[in-house]
């Protein structure tokens, strides 16, 4: 009997010891678990704190440019903030008052930062072709590369070297002979504004008058008839957009704005507008006019590269240029420069220096089909040749008319060139090869555009000012370059609003380093944080 309460006892004392052996034994699994649900609810809050930050993405980036950016100095108020806000979040999200778990953020770190101006503006440009590959249809990219390519065929190539090659022979070689314009007809004396001059002398007879007769009347001695060429210098002396916008000019800005220090400072290039001389010394080479530098700009490069193509689209969509509407809405956001699409072709502190040399820039891409148009015309020839025979003459020069002639006709395309950009700075289109009813300018006008009535394109198949900004932005050499004034323009707008903005700081990609305590474990946590 004493026996078997003894056997009792150390059954007893046996499942005790097992009992406890298991109860330890789950409890050292509920740890496991507790810990390791722990550290899957500390890394789930890194990932959401992570999601979080790249909501707090830069509002106006984005609203105006389509850009994603996270402000790393959040608004100007210093780097470490955000790994503040983190920090806070993580708390906030992790600290519960009925939770298994005491949770401790320790440090927060935002580390490997990629900003949106390295790598060649990688990320930048990413963006922007995934925002114009959802905006544009493929139609409207096919019109805009035809747009782009209409100067750039082999063939106008071709047509366009032979006609400055026509047109240094003609000067270069014909001065040592004697070419002397034919009898004038009414037609050309109106051209030359000569027909009120004469009437005013007593001539009634313009069927009968003689090129001879013209000579012995000192129409050059008497002020009647001047050189084209001071003329068109003169217009042009108080700048291009007095003399062909007058009447629009106060509305452009001459308003500086600090450049310096800008993101395009760091690859800014200096570069040089090409000089335009008439002054050829003694009537003999064109060479002067450097032709290559007009042809170079006239002829944009062949774009190969699609993602040229969206930047430039980019451009024409999410910045603002020259509005020939005196009515237009400004709009509510700032806009520090109101012709930015020119700031980025031409990069100048100014709207009114930007137009300024944007204006001149078309003045030259279209100067060349318009001497390839006047070198066809036998009239306007003709003309020219009795101009230069006219102002030749008192100074005993008159056997270099016919090279003469061809410098004025350079300068007549030149001038007809101009009256292109007052058009299209009005808002109207021009056709690029231009036809007897298309060219708007007579001899005698040269030196008043802005008098003239524009001559639009009614079938609708000319070029737009806009067309010329696109032609522009894709003969850029450096195309990496407008890319840089893009942000130019962004960060100054953007401190409208936000002085302490700084478009260096914004970041799209990023890495954060998160140490977080939960009792004696000690979590160390990294994760990636990307836009796109």
């Amino acid at each position: 009997m004493q026996t078997g309460q003894n056997n009792r006892g150390e059954i007893s004392i046996y499942l005790a010891a097992i009992l406890l052996v298991c109860l330890a034994l789950i409890l050292v699994v509920l740890q496991g678990i507790r810990l390791y649900e722990g550290k899957a609810k500390a890394r789930q809050a890194v990932v959401h704190a992570v999601a979080s930050m790249k909501g707090d993405y830069q509002p106006d980036l984005f609203q105006r440019y389509h850009l994603l950016a996270l402000d790393r100095t959040y608004y100007g108020r210093g780097e470490g903030y955000l790994e503040e806000r983190m920090k806070e979040y993580l708390t906030y999200n992790l600290t519960e008052s009925d939770t298994l778990y005491s949770f401790h953020t320790e440090d927060v770190l935002l580390t490997d930062t990629q900003p949106l101006t390295e790598n060649g503006l990688e990320e930048m440009k990413r963006q922007i072709r995934e925002y114009m590959e959802l905006k544009l249809p493929a139609g409207l990219l096919e019109n805009m590369t035809d747009t782009i390519r209409q100067a750039d065929t082999e063939d106008q190539k071709a047509d366009l070297s032979q006609d400055i090659d026509r047109l240094s022979v003609a000067s270069g070689q014909e001065g040592g002979t004697e070419h002397t314009a034919g009898d004038p007809t009414r037609e050309d004396l109106q051209a030359l504004g000569l027909e009120e001059a004469l009437k005013s002398q007593g001539v009634t007879d313009f069927e009968t008058i003689s090129m001879d007769d013209l000579l012995e009347m000192d129409l050059v001695d008497q002020g009647i008839f001047t050189d084209p060429r001071k003329a068109l210098d003169g217009m042009l002396e108080n700048g291009i957009l007095t003399a062909l916008i007058p009447e629009q000019e106060s509305q452009i800005s001459k308003e500086s704005v600090p450049i310096s220090g800008l993101p395009s400072s760091v690859v800014e290039s200096a570069e040089e507008t090409p000089a335009f001389s008439w002054d050829l010394q003694p009537y003999g080479q064109i060479s002067d006019l450097q032709w290559e530098d007009i042809l170079s700009e006239a002829q944009s490069s062949d774009l190969n590269d699609l993602q040229e193509v969206y930047g430039i689209a980019y451009a024409l969509d999410a910045f603002r240029h020259w509005d020939h509407s005196s009515e237009s809405e400004v709009g509510k956001e700032a806009h520090v420069w109101n012709c930015e699409v020119e700031y980025l072709v031409v990069g100048k502190a100014s709207d009114y220096e930007n137009l300024s040399e944007v204006a001149e820039r078309i003045g030259r891409i279209r100067l060349i089909p318009n001497i390839g148009y006047a070198l066809t015309d036998e009239s306007m020839k003709e003309q020219a040749l009795m101009a230069a025979t006219i102002l030749l003459a008192p100074i005993g020069l008159a056997p270099a008319a016919k090279p003469v002639s061809y410098v004025l006709l350079v300068c007549w395309a030149y001038a007809e060139s101009l009256m292109d950009v007052r058009s299209l700075l009005l808002g109207h289109e021009v056709p690029f090869i231009k036809d007897k009813e298309s060219w708007q300018l007579s001899f005698n006008h040269i030196g008043d555009l802005a008098s003239q009535d524009s001559v639009t394109d009614d079938e609708g198949d000319g070029l737009s000012y806009d067309d010329y900004l696109l032609i522009l932005l894709a003969s850029m050499p450096d195309q990496d370059l407008k890319y840089y004034r893009m942000l130019d323009i962004m960060q100054v707008n953007i401190q409208e609003n936000i002085p302490e903005f700084r478009i260096e700081n914004c970041v799209t990609q990023f890495e954060v380093q998160v140490n977080i305590q939960e009792q004696q474990q000690d979590w160390f946590f990294q994760e990636e944080g990307r836009y796109l």
